[in-house]
This record gives structure tokens, C-alpha cells and sequence, in this order.
């Protein structure tokens, strides 16, 4: 009886038991991806045992040895401050160049803006990794270019290598990650222009304010949350930075960034067992920080709101006219954007038509070849390479999208917000905030421990890549949340009347509707799963192993050989951005049109 009773209550209330497994379900994918992984590099951190002992093993005791390790050595405060002086630098160089980039694009008149725009993006398909190879390929003390044109320009005639050494420059490698972080700083900085009333502007002006003036007193203090919101972004996405500070900076000692110690206390360069205990104590540490980022970050974001001056009357932003320095700009802009992405790229493609580098020059043509191709397409781990790459891109891209749109339509629909819901939403928005170092790290504990315990063989699989891989969702979260809330309920509840119960509706009603959202995302985490770099370091350094490990690899070997894996890479990017942008995203237009 009670078996047909609650037969007889599934088909009366269908969308509400299928409600409820969706909420049990989207916990314990939250338990696994975020909080089971968190939590045990935390609680890892107060055990200690002997060498190769795993937290949690008989032999590990309970002692606050590890933190008590890191304070007194020093290591700790010098590895701040360093992370510090790396972090503050390079948001400053991004932020200056991403807000000359926006003010240029959105309130001038400069030429050619859209094209700029687009620009803007290209570094986009360059993965860190490789931007740095290029960057050590040009500023190489013997024959790097911008070595060579130095010596040449200001005549040191005297010296055959220098002046500038990329591994013992700290400014050098704040510079290259102040780079990388201009184009999140563009976006945001151009829509907060795109959306600013200026007749504030205009009127300032017309009362006789200089454009200084105008700029202090009136775009300032009305951008303030938003500069605020993107300035606390860059310094998490900074942060959590790792293929830059373990390129540039480990090579000489010339920095001690947090996310290189986490990941020398996991590899020992003596070549000693891990240190399990540290990496759990510096990653404790590394989550406050990135944490408390974040929570200024969603603070300021939501004040900005407040601050919204786009109205009902016809608004309109005017453009700011540079008369005769139009060009002088547009110059700029191009030369700041050669040296972001075009200039790295071009260096890898010289350098790996040689089998040692040779400098730019028309001589040197005559021993060009592409026996660098040649030896990486033989590799004999190249194509596994490749082939897991794909898999892990479109396994993670395919589970974050997926449960990213459950979640947000769980919590966008819910009649009732309950604390649930609030935590929920929290959880999944707040991936942003976990470096890359400590998730790897968290869960190559985390399923080193399921192994050794309950004998769940995750370790060392593909399956444990991809759930890696995976946990970064707050993109798809966002952007999924985003579509749905423009998705009238009536179309929903319609559905629900009929009959069918909540995950058709979300998969025949929901998704199709708001599925340029789905995929756009899904493209953008394919992209960064497959240029995903310290993850994949972390948790599988050599089986199974992925094109940015195989790249690691290589910069040890062949300046040749890197260059031309970086850029095959970088090709197999370009192939998938063109691929989606004007195949899928056009045909889903037709279908739509």
C-alpha cells in the first residue's frame, strides 16, 4: 500500500520529487567537487607522519607542526611578500593599460574602435604557458631580440649577452603577467564606460572644468565600484598565476610566489618525497587570501548596481575627440597589442624552424627547417597527447556546463529562496576563488586518500583529469543563471502542466531557449580545459599525459621543439575558436532565425 501511495504521489507531484533529487544531487556534486576537497587540505594540514605517509594514515599524528614550520622558518612571511610585491605590480600594470585601452575604445574617436575590440581578444587563444616561452625566447640574454636590438641601439659594444636576464628580473615578470591581465581588465572596464551616462561628463566641461578635473571628480567617483570590483578580480586571477612565476621567477630564485611554493613542497627539487603537511598549511593560507578577494570582489560588485546612470531618455555616450593624436592612439594600441600576444607568438614561430635559436636575420634563413614538426609529430606521446586533451576538454567542458545549468536553474527557479539555495548559490560562484594550485593539490589528496581507503581507483585516471578540470563552473553558472532569468516561468509551469516533469523541462523547454548561453560556455571551458596547465601538472606529470605537460617537457629539451609544440597548440586553439564561432554558432543562429 505504501508502495502504491508513493507511486500515486510521483505522478500527482512529478516536477516536485524530481526537484528534490535535482537539490540532493547538485550537494553531492558540491560535496565532491568543492567542499570534500577543501575541507580535507585542511584538516591535512594538522596531521604529520613520516616520509611518504599520507595524511590521515595510522602512522600520521595530529600536531600543528606544519604551520608551526612555515611561520618560523620565514619562509612564510618572505613567500607573502613576494606574492605581494607580484600581485600589486601586475594589476597595475594590466589595470593602467586596460583602462587606456577601454577610455580609447568607448569615449574617443579614435579610428578603427571595433577593430580594436576584436584585438583585444586574440590573446585569448594563447595559453600562458606558451606566452611565457615566448617571452624567455625573446628576452633571452644571448640572442633574445630585445637583447640583441638593446646592445644595437644604445651601442654595448663591450657585452655579448644582457643587459637583461629574464630569470633573475622581478619587474621584468610582473610586466609579462601585467600583460596577460589586461583583457579581463578591458572588459570590464569598457562596459562600465559603455554604460555611464556622459552627460555628467559633458556638463562638467561646460562649466569650465579642465579634462583632468572632469576625470577626478566626475568618472571616478562614478566608476569607483566597478574599478574597485575589477581591481579585486585581477588580483585573484593574478594570484592563483602559476606558469609565470615557475618559468620566470623560480629559474633564479628571483621570486617566492605562493603558488610556486605549494607546488615546490609538492615536488621537492632535491628531489625528496612531498611535503603533504606544507602544501596543506600554505594552501590554508593561500585560501584566506584568495577568499577575502573574492568577497570584496562580490561586495563591490553588487554596489555597483547602485551606481547605474544608463536611463529611459536617450541615452547615448558621446565620444571624445583626440583631433590630430587619433592616429597617435590607434598606434599605440596596435603596439601595445603586438607586445601582448602577436610578438611572443611570431618569436615561437622563427624560433622553431631552427634546431638551436638563432637571431632575426636574413642569414640565418639558410638553415630553416622543420625538423622540430617533424621530431613532435613522431614523438611517440603526441597524439596520446592530443587525444587526451580533446577528452579532457570535452569531458570537463561538457559536466561544468551541465551541472552549472542545473544549479542555476534549481536556485533561479526556487518559489522560495531558503538558505539551501543561498549556499548553493555561494558554493558555485565562489570556484572562482580557488587557485588552481590549491584545487590540484586539494584533490590529488583528496583522491589519493579515496584510493588508499576505500580502494576507489580515481588516481592516476583519465576520469580523475576531467572532475579536475571540471570544477571551475562559475562561468557556466553565471552565464546559464544569466539566460534563464530572461525565460518567462509561464513557458515552464506550462510544461509542467502537461505533464513533464522537471529535467524535461529544463531539456525541452529550458536549454533550447537559452542555448546560445549554454553554448558559449561550453566553448570558453573547452578552451581553457584544453590549454589547462598546472591541473594537469599537478595530477598527472606524466601519465596520462596532455599537450601542456608534453610543453613542460619539451622547454627542458629544445628551445626548438618547445617553440614548435607551442605552436601546434596554439593552432589546435585557433582551429576550435573558428570552428565554434562560425559553425555552431552560426547554424544555431539559422535555427534560430
Amino acid at each position: 500500500m505504501a508502495a502504491n501511495f508513493g507511486q500515486r504521489l510521483a505522478k500527482l507531484n512529478p516536477r516536485r520529487v524530481s526537484q528534490q533529487q535535482l537539490m540532493v544531487t547538485i550537494a553531492v556534486v558540491l560535496v565532491l567537487y568543492f567542499i570534500g576537497p577543501l575541507v580535507f587540505v585542511t584538516l591535512a594540514s594538522t596531521f604529520r607522519g613520516p616520509p611518504t605517509i599520507l595524511p590521515f594514515d595510522p602512522l600520521a599524528y595530529w600536531t600543528l607542526d606544519n604551520l608551526h614550520v612555515i611561520y618560523t622558518t620565514g619562509r612564510l612571511q618572505s613567500t607573502v611578500t613576494d606574492t605581494f610585491i607580484f600581485v600589486i605590480g601586475s594589476v597595475a600594470v594590466s589595470f593602467i593599460i586596460g583602462l587606456a585601452l577601454a577610455w580609447l575604445v568607448e569615449r574617443t574617436d579614435m579610428p578603427f574602435r571595433n577593430l580594436v575590440y576584436v584585438i583585444v581578444f586574440l590573446p585569448l587563444i594563447m595559453p600562458a604557458l606558451v606566452t611565457t616561452i615566448g617571452w624567455i625566447v625573446l628576452l633571452g640574454q644571448r640572442n633574445g631580440l630585445v637583447n640583441v636590438l638593446i646592445r644595437k641601439v644604445l651601442w654595448f659594444w663591450d657585452i655579448d649577452k644582457g643587459p637583461i636576464d629574464p630569470f633573475t628580473l622581478f619587474p621584468g615578470m610582473i610586466f609579462v603577467q601585467g600583460l596577460g591581465g589586461t583583457v579581463i581588465m578591458f572588459v570590464f572596464l569598457s562596459a562600465a564606460f559603455r554604460q555611464m551616462d556622459s552627460s555628467f561628463e559633458e556638463a562638467s566641461r561646460a562649466s569650465g572644468a579642465t579634462f583632468l578635473q572632469t576625470i577626478r571628480r566626475i568618472t571616478v567617483p562614478i566608476m569607483r565600484p566597478s574599478v574597485l570590483s575589477v581591481l579585486f578580480l585581477g588580483m585573484i586571477l593574478t594570484l592563483e598565476s602559476f606558469e609565470i612565476p615557475l618559468l620566470m621567477g623560480s629559474s633564479g630564485n628571483v621570486a617566492d610566489i605562493l603558488a610556486t611554493r605549494v607546488y615546490f613542497a609538492l615536488n621537492p627539487v632535491t628531489g625528496g618525497t612531498p611535503l603533504y603537511g606544507e602544501v596543506s598549511a600554505y594552501g590554508i593560507h593561500f585560501l584566506i587570501i584568495t577568499y577575502a578577494l573574492f568577497y570584496l570582489y562580490a561586495r563591490f560588485t553588487r554596489r555597483a548596481e547602485r551606481y547605474a546612470t544608463v536611463t529611459a531618455r536617450g541615452f547615448r555616450p558621446s565620444k571624445y575627440s583626440l583631433g590630430n593624436l587619433k592616429w597617435v592612439a590607434f598606434a599605440a594600441v596596435i603596439f601595445i597589442m603586438f607586445l601582448k600576444s602577436i610578438a611572443p607568438l611570431l618569436i615561437l614561430v622563427w624560433a622553431s624552424f631552427f634546431s638551436s635559436y638563432r637571431p632575426i636575420e636574413i642569414a640565418a634563413l639558410e638553415f630553416a627547417n622543420l625538423n622540430n614538426y617533424r621530431i613532435a609529430l613522431d614523438d611517440p606521446r603526441f597524439w596520446p597527447a592530443v587525444r587526451n586533451s580533446l577528452a579532457l576538454a570535452l569531458g570537463a567542458a561538457t559536466i561544468s556546463v551541465s551541472i552549472a545549468l542545473v544549479i542555476a536553474w534549481t536556485t533561479t527557479r526556487a518559489k522560495k529562496n531558503t538558505i539551501w539555495h543561498t549556499l548553493i548559490d555561494l558554493f558555485t560562484s565562489s570556484s572562482l576563488a580557488i587557485p588552481g594550485v590549491v584545487a590540484a593539490s586539494a584533490m590529488l589528496l583528496f583522491y589519493l586518500f579515496l584510493s588508499s581507503k576505500f580502494g576507489i581507483p580515481l588516481y592516476g585516471t583519465m576520469w580523475m583529469l576531467v572532475l579536475a578540470f571540471s570544477y571551475r563552473m562559475t562561468l557556466a553558472y553565471r552565464l546559464n543563471r544569466a539566460g534563464i532569468a530572461q525565460v518567462a516561468r509561464e513557458l515552464e509551469e506550462s510544461s509542467s502542466t502537461s505533464g513533464a516533469n522537471a529535467l524535461t523541462t529544463l531539456r525541452q523547454i529550458v536549454v533550447p531557449l537559452i542555448a546560445p548561453n549554454v553554448l558559449t560556455a561550453w566553448a570558453i571551458l573547452f578552451i581553457i580545459s584544453f590549454r589547462e596547465f598546472t591541473v594537469a601538472l599537478f595530477l598527472a606529470p606524466s601519465q596520462p599525459i596532455t599537450l601542456g605537460v608534453l610543453l613542460w617537457s619539451y622547454r627542458a629539451e629544445s628551445v626548438g621543439k618547445a617553440a614548435a609544440m607551442s605552436v601546434m597548440l596554439a593552432g589546435f586553439l585557433l582551429i576550435v575558436i573558428v570552428t565554434v564561432r562560425f559553425g555552431a554558432l552560426k547554424k544555431l543562429a539559422r535555427r534560430r532565425g
